[in-house]
């Protein structure tokens, strides 16, 4: 997912999503010159949550 599917999906600002990729709490791909999040990172991420 893009940054900006991810922001969207937590609900949450880009600003937020960059400090959470600072602070390790989810670990960005960057392909081509983009950041990408994959899908399964982000649902082990809100199972954790939860």
């Amino acid at each position: 997912m893009t940054r900006d599917e991810t922001a969207e999906y937590f609900g949450v600002s880009l600003g937020t999503l960059n400090n959470w990729s600072k602070s390790g709490v989810l670990v960005p791909i960057n392909f081509g010159g983009r950041v990408y999040y994959t899908r399964d990172e982000i649902q082990a991420k809100l199972r954790l949550a939860s």
